[in-house]
C-alpha cells in the first residue's frame, strides 16, 4: 500500500500482490471449481475413445476413471497422437496427483512443481473429487 501511495507501484498490480500472498490462507479446496463433474474415460478405454473425449471436452488433458467411479489417471492427447486408435490407454496413462481439499494452496503449487503437472485431484472420495489446475490458481489471484 506504501508503495502505491507513493506512485511506484500501480494499484491494480499491488491487488494482485496481495491477493498472491493471501494464499497462505487458501486451501485446494476452495479454489477448485464446484462445476459438474470432470470429464473422463474409463480405465479400459483406448485411444480413440480418449481423442474423442478431448474434442468434446476441449482439455488436452484426460482423466480416466476405475470401475468404482474414482479418478485414478489422466492422459495427455498428444501422448496419444502416434499410436493406433485402439491401443489400450493403459499403455500411456500417467499417475494423478492427489491433495486433500485442506492443503494449502502454496503447497499444492509446490506439490504440483515437483511432480511436473498442470493439474491435480482434490479430496479422497470417488465421486466427490473435483480438480484444480495452475490455471484456477492464477485465475483466483488476477481476479
Amino acid at each position: 500500500e506504501h508503495s502505491v501511495e507513493l506512485g511506484v507501484l500501480e494499484p491494480e498490480i499491488q491487488s494482485q500482490i496481495s491477493k498472491a500472498i493471501r494464499l497462505g490462507d487458501i486451501n485446494a479446496g476452495a479454489i477448485s471449481p464446484k462445476t459438474q463433474a470432470p470429464s473422463a474415460v474409463s480405465t479400459d478405454a483406448t485411444v480413440d475413445d480418449v481423442q474423442k473425449e478431448a474434442r468434446a471436452s476441449g482439455h488436452l488433458r484426460v482423466l480416466v476413471r476405475d470401475k468404482d467411479g474414482g479418478l485414478v489417471q489422466m492422459v495427455h492427447v498428444r501422448d496419444t497422437l502416434t499410436l493406433p486408435g485402439d491401443t489400450p490407454i493403459r499403455d500411456i496413462a500417467r499417475p494423478l496427483l492427489r491433495v486433500k481439499p485442506e492443503v494449502p494452496v502454496y503447497e499444492l503449487l509446490r506439490h504440483m512443481r515437483e511432480a511436473g503437472v498442470q493439474l491435480a485431484v482434490v479430496g479422497d472420495v470417488a465421486g466427490a473429487e473435483q480438480v484444480v489446475t495452475i490455471k484456477d490458481v492464477i485465475r483466483r489471484v488476477l481476479r
